[in-house]
């Protein structure tokens, strides 16, 4: 509400980012206000723990860097080969829904210490259960969301974008399959058992290897 008002109010998009900023803001200082005072958090440096953190911690944010170059090679490679129209018609029609990332980081954020408990009791039958069931969690309204954009996505298009951009349609029903990859929680267990290496071993390959996929089939079609 406070990032729509402002950009109302001023008619300039900068508004939005200084308003997001300000917001983060309040709620950092806030969270460790009230963190302080029930006594969760503390300002003291243990140095222990300070590497097992940056241990768990540093693999998942050098990967969360190339991960950006990930999801975002096709845009970043095609802004250089696609005319501005056409640009504008498959950027579009790669039509990210916040709700369903939303789904899956929710999910993501109950399975991961659920899991780590299991890990650290030795229980791995209830490892699988915990992982079974946020499959189906996610399955649940993932795989009816993928039909839906491929059925209506011109509906979709039409209502978002207007009729100008109905040609972002086909590349809508192309890319809601893509949502289906969500259901499995690729992570998950790597995050649980402490083995954030395993991650940026993966995003190290993957990255170039997308970035030379996407650049020979960008130049080939």
């Amino acid at each position: 509400i406070v990032i729509v008002a402002l950009v109302y109010v001023t008619r300039h998009i900068n508004a939005a980012f200084w308003g997001f900023t300000v917001l983060f803001l309040i709620k950092l200082f806030l969270a460790a206000y009230l963190g302080k005072r029930e006594g969760v958090l503390t300002f003291n440096i243990d140095k222990e723990k300070l590497k097992d953190v940056w241990r768990y911690c540093a693999p998942i944010s050098i990967a969360g860097v190339l991960g950006f170059f990930l999801e975002k090679v096709d845009m970043i490679l095609l802004s250089s080969q696609l005319s501005p129209e056409s640009f504008a018609f498959y950027s579009m029609g790669c039509l990210a829904v916040p709700p369903l990332y939303i789904l899956e980081m929710s999910v993501q954020k109950v399975l991961v210490p659920a899991v780590s408990g299991a890990f650290h009791a030795h229980d791995k039958l209830t490892m699988v259960q915990h992982y079974r069931k946020a499959q189906s969690d996610i399955a649940y309204l993932m795989i009816p969301a993928v039909f839906g954009l491929m059925i209506f996505n011109r509906p979709i298009i039409e209502i978002l974008f207007t009729e100008q951009y109905l040609q972002s349609a086909v590349y809508l029903k192309v890319f809601a399959l893509t949502y289906i990859a969500y259901i499995i929680p690729h992570d998950a267990i790597p995050r649980a058992t402490g083995q954030t290496s395993w991650i940026l071993k993966m995003y190290l390959i993957l990255t170039p290897l997308s970035l030379v996929v996407v650049y020979l089939c960008a130049g080939q079609w």
